[in-house]
């Protein structure tokens, strides 16, 4: 069973998992149909059933590490995220990129051709596996990403602080969102602020699926954007804007439970950028995704990847936990995402 927060709707994206207070850990890992699993993430929980950690990059280059602090009652307060990079993995990275660099003066700059692919493998052999699980994460750390979370006096999610670390910097403010409810507690208006920095480099987005940078750098700085939200009996209507000016809408259509049943982002001339459906089981969980659309832009107009694979199944254990997600194109099984669980050892007392 996966929960979400409201801030993991989009950036920053905040994902916290319950799987129960019976559980451990669970392990994230990934397999294209046909080639070997790879491991992505592990996920731990406390004596109550609380996310407080996920680990990524099992041999890989770069290890990351989430930690979640709760309050008293259980809601999130914050989220950390470190990086480690082994000295080795940090100086080969240095020579490929050195190379790659004399490669790019030489030859047009292609991700794709066979030189560039050359180098990426020679160098990848060279590079050291590191288990997160081994790192001491007390000492060898580099803050990525802190979030706050504050809320109002109904508890409900108010503002998020995001601060930031570029290029091994102290960290600063870089962008702040705000939630707005109605007398319902719903949530009516969301709001980004980005933070103007001095000396602070904001990266230009690519196009989607492709190496063409896009024009997102223009409202990347000093700018905001603001989703909001009309409630309806069976939907609800979603307008998007950019430094107030409208750039898309979304509609949520939903089932009887309130769970939502489709989604689609349209752009301001009533074009279709997504379109999705979704389908429930008995149980009220989400059995089957379909991706009917996707062109990789999103409501504020900025180019995103599109999503792989058009169908999604969900598969749950017993008690409705997630253990599986496969994923389809063109009725042809293309992926599978398995989540193992560790359940805590009962000791049974045999004395009498």
């Amino acid at each position: 069973m996966v929960f979400l927060s409201i801030f993991a709707q989009e950036y920053p994206r905040i994902d916290t998992l319950y799987y129960g207070n019976n559980v451990v850990s669970v392990l994230r890992s990934f397999q294209n149909i046909g080639r070997e699993e790879v491991f992505l993430s592990k996920y731990f929980f406390n004596n109550k059933g609380q996310h407080i950690t996920t680990l990524t990059g099992y041999n890989r280059r770069k290890q990351t590490k989430n930690i979640f602090e709760y309050d008293d009652n259980g809601k999130l307060l914050s989220l950390k995220e470190v990086e480690y990079i082994s000295p080795k993995n940090d100086s080969i990275e240095d020579m490929l990129f050195k190379e790659l660099g004399e490669f790019c003066k030489q030859k047009d700059f292609s991700t794709e051709s066979e030189e560039w692919n050359d180098y990426d493998r020679r160098y990848y052999s060279l590079r050291e596996n590191i288990n997160p699980e081994e790192i001491d994460w007390e000492l060898d750390i580099n803050i990525q990403r802190f979030i706050v979370i504050k809320r109002n006096i109904a508890g409900l999610d108010s503002i998020a602080e995001v601060y930031s670390n570029q290029f091994e910097k102290v960290l600063f403010l870089d962008k702040i969102v705000y939630c707005f409810y109605d007398n319902h507690n719903r949530l009516i208006r969301k709001r980004w602020v980005e933070i103007p920095q001095n000396n602070v480099f904001k990266f230009q987005a690519f196009n989607s699926n492709s190496y063409q940078l896009s024009d997102s750098i223009r409202v990347l700085s000093n700018s905001s954007r603001q989703k909001q939200y009309q409630y309806f009996q069976d939907s609800i209507k979603i307008e998007y804007f950019v430094n107030d000016i409208t750039t898309g809408y979304e509609i949520k259509r939903l089932d009887k439970n309130g769970g939502i049943i489709s989604e689609i982002i349209l752009s301001t001339n009533k074009d279709t950028l997504s379109f999705f459906n979704y389908v429930y089981n008995s149980e009220n969980l989400l059995e089957v995704r379909y991706q009917i659309k996707h062109v990789g832009e999103n409501g504020f107009g900025f180019s995103m990847d599109m999503e792989w694979g058009s169908i999604e199944k969900y598969k749950y254990d017993s008690e409705d936990r997630l253990i599986q997600v496969d994923g389809y194109e063109d009725e042809k099984h293309i992926y599978r995402t398995i989540y193992k669980i560790e359940e805590k050892i009962t000791v049974v007392n045999t004395q009498e």
